[in-house]
C-alpha cells in the first residue's frame, strides 16, 4: 500500500505520461488491492476484541486505518477510523498508567470498547462485501455512527 504522500510524488511524476483514464485504472486497482487488504484489518480489529491489547496500540492501528481510507478514497472506513482513534485516545489520555492494556479498563469502559471493536469489524465487513457487489466507482452508503451501525 502507498501512504498519501507516495501517491502524491508518483502522480507530480507520472502526470504530465499518463492520461487521465490511465490514472483512473491506476487508482482504480489501488483501491482493489486495499479493499484486499481488508480482510488482514478486519483480523486485527477481531484480535483486539479479545481486549488484550494497550490502548495506545489500538488508537495507533485506527490512526492508520484513518489515513489509508483517505487516501484510497474509502471516506466510510477513514471516518470510522477517526472516531475510533479519538475514543481509544481519550481513554489513553485519562489513564494513570500509558500502557494500560484495555482488558483492565473499569466495566463500564470495557464494555463501551468491545462494542466499538464488535461495531467496527462488522462495518469493515459489510464494505467489503458492498464492494464485492458492486463497482469501485460506487459510494458506500451507509456513513458511520458509532452504536448504530450493523443492527
Amino acid at each position: 500500500m502507498y501512504s498519501t504522500r507516495q501517491l502524491q510524488k508518483l502522480r507530480f511524476r507520472l502526470g504530465a505520461a499518463l492520461a487521465p483514464n490511465d490514472w483512473e485504472s491506476f487508482m482504480a486497482s489501488l483501491r482493489q488491492e486495499y479493499l484486499e487488504s481488508l480482510d488482514e484489518k478486519i483480523a486485527v480489529v477481531e484480535r483486539y476484541e479479545g481486549l488484550d491489547f494497550s490502548l495506545e496500540e489500538i488508537s495507533n492501528f485506527f490512526h492508520k486505518l484513518k489515513g489509508s481510507g483517505a487516501t484510497y478514497g474509502f471516506n466510510a472506513i477513514s471516518e470510522m477510523g477517526e472516531t475510533l482513534e479519538d475514543y481509544f485516545k481519550s481513554l489513553l489520555e485519562s489513564a494513570s498508567d500509558p500502557n494500560l492494556r484495555a482488558k483492565n479498563l473499569d466495566i463500564d469502559e470495557l464494555t463501551r470498547a468491545t462494542q466499538h471493536l464488535h461495531e467496527a469489524r462488522l462495518f469493515l465487513s459489510s464494505i467489503k462485501t458492498f464492494y464485492a457487489k458492486n463497482p469501485l466507482s460506487e459510494t458506500f452508503p451507509t456513513a458511520w455512527k458509532s452504536g448504530k451501525n450493523n443492527e
